[in-house]
């Protein structure tokens, strides 16, 4: 079975959903994109785009081999999975929303590419949300057909062009609209449309 047989529509929205939620990634690139512009911002985009991706693949690798030593690992895992989603969907419906601070990344504006994309990539590994909804989603869509480096593979493909669109939209919104996007009538706006789709991608995976 090919990486690409086992992503699906489902699988793209939930991953999706939850890398484009207002939160580190986005306070950092609402930040860079108010403060520096928007090629200044691109590498550190990028280093976020192959971190995600790279935690991705791996959660799902070792979720794909946990799964392969015993099947009740993965159903275990879906309904923590679901449990965890579920503890997300309620922070975020009882915060008030906004955007705070922008932290150290977002307080440089001139570094040199290299540097950028690799602090782009650390502060992925560092944010625990990073690995918590990567290992959600591989509990939710892992794939009896695929192997450890098929996993990985079709996480990582999906994974990558979602933090470049999702943070790349908060890159934007920094450099056009910060001040009116990073508002609590908007964020929470946002907020509620993604938790729709996260619960929209959710449900067919249970139903069965």
């Amino acid at each position: 079975m090919s990486p690409l047989a086992a992503i699906d529509a489902t699988m793209v929205a939930f991953i999706f959903a939850t890398t484009a939620f207002p939160g580190p990634n986005a306070v950092l690139m609402l930040t860079l994109g108010a403060r520096a512009g928007i090629a200044a911002g691109l590498p550190t985009l990028l280093g976020l785009a192959i971190g995600n991706a790279a935690a991705k693949g791996a959660t799902a690798a070792g979720m794909r081999w946990a799964a392969g030593l015993d099947p009740r690992v993965l159903d275990a895992a879906q309904i923590l999975a679901v449990a965890v989603m579920a503890w997300f969907v309620w922070r975020i419906l009882r915060g008030g929303g906004g955007l705070r601070g922008a932290g150290a990344l977002g307080t440089a504006a001139e570094r040199p590419v290299g540097v950028a994309i690799f602090d782009g990539v650390v502060f992925q590994f560092c944010n625990p949300k990073v690995w918590v909804t990567g290992a959600a989603a591989a509990a939710l869509f892992c794939s009896p057909g695929l192997d450890e480096l098929g996993h990985a593979a079709a996480f990582s493909l999906v994974a990558f062009p979602s933090v470049v669109v999702g943070a790349g939209l908060w890159l934007l919104a920094g450099r056009f609209g910060a001040r009116w996007l990073g508002g609590p009538r908007i964020v929470r706006a946002l907020n509620l449309a993604l938790v729709g789709t996260l619960v929209a991608t959710v449900a067919p995976v249970l139903a069965w």
